[in-house]
């Protein structure tokens, strides 16, 4: 059977890897992003005193012995390093650290080198798919024609791919039966060190669910001249600020880690985010690939475990793609 063109609709982990098996299969693959670069939830940002991980601050090993072995094999390519961050809680008692996996100079660099051999196309908001003559047509937002292709992927967060499997509607009765719950990041960047002993903080707290010290990664081009922090906010406390004006919310994550750490240096700066898909109740989903209409869907809210969910969701339908096509 011929090689086929195939669209990926976002550039996040699942749609990158989902690209990368099918580049190594022999096929065409165009990604289509809406935001200005690949990482979804692996982004960066880039802040005056140099960038740090407003995302996933890096990939954690689970009990599948299949994403481990793939974070073995980054690993050992000199794609991702191992770090082993000193954990305390907010009452500052030791806890235990296991090691993670991170990706450089951030986070977001591992999509870009999955997506090496695939076409990506930023800014590009994907509206429709549309089958037309044996193959599918993409639309953008403006109704203008965007491309033919042979198979779509969707790899959007679930309430962003509702309308786009609208062309396979019991997939997007599974993508609108997710529930989704916020996560707020705020980066702060002080000119001098700070005085917290560890490289991550957990535990229980009225605002903060974590707190990592992003310039103590390895393997990071950061300034030296300054200390960035990145402060997640627990789920319950996210969903109630979603309203608020961002001023509002960064200053009552900000006030909440100067007090907590006694902290009387102030930020030099900051980048505030809200993550509104940062995590899923998901229910387990058979595979979702209508082979008929060459449609598919992958992503975290198709498996569970986050990140890892997200790369056992791309792997799983790779291998139902490359195996129909072979």
């Amino acid at each position: 059977m011929r090689n086929k063109h195939v669209a990926v609709i976002g550039a996040g982990l699942a749609g990158a890897v989902l690209a990368n098996r099918l580049v190594q299969g022999g096929h065409r693959v165009t990604v289509f992003e809406k935001s200005r670069g690949s990482g979804g939830r692996l982004a960066a940002s880039r802040m005056e005193q140099g960038s740090a991980d407003l995302g996933a601050p890096w990939l954690e090993a689970t009990d599948d012995a299949h994403y481990c072995g793939w974070l073995s094999r980054l690993r050992d390519e000199g794609l991702l390093l191992e770090w082993q961050p000193r954990v305390c809680d907010f009452d500052g008692y030791p806890q235990r650290s296991q090691r993670v996996y991170l990706a450089r100079p951030s986070m977001s660099g591992l999509t870009r080198v999955l997506l090496e051999g695939a076409r990506l196309q930023t800014g590009t908001r994907v509206d429709t798919i549309w089958p037309e003559d044996e193959q599918l047509l993409l639309r953008d937002e403006k109704w203008q024609p965007i491309g033919t292709f042979d198979a779509v992927v969707v790899a959007t967060p679930a309430s962003q791919a509702v309308p786009l499997l609208e062309v396979v509607p019991r997939f997007a009765r599974r993508a609108a039966a997710v529930v989704s719950a916020p996560c707020w990041v705020l980066l702060l960047a002080f000119s001098e060190p700070l005085t917290i002993d560890a490289d991550l903080v957990v535990g229980e707290h009225p605002v903060l669910a974590r707190v990592i010290h992003d310039s103590a990664k390895p393997g990071r081009n950061t300034d030296d001249e300054h200390d960035i922090w990145a402060l997640h906010t627990r789920i319950s406390w996210s969903a109630g600020m979603l309203e608020q004006p961002q001023d509002q919310v960064e200053r009552q994550i900000r006030e909440a880690f100067l007090q907590q750490f006694s902290i009387s240096q102030l930020p030099v700066t900051s980048r505030l985010h809200c993550w509104l898909y940062g995590s899923h109740a998901v229910r387990p989903q058979p595979l979702l690939w209508d082979r008929h209409l060459a449609v598919g869907a992958c992503g975290d809210w198709c498996q569970p475990d986050g990140l890892a969910g997200a790369w056992q969701s791309a792997e799983r339908l790779a291998d139902r793609m490359l195996a129909e096509w072979a």
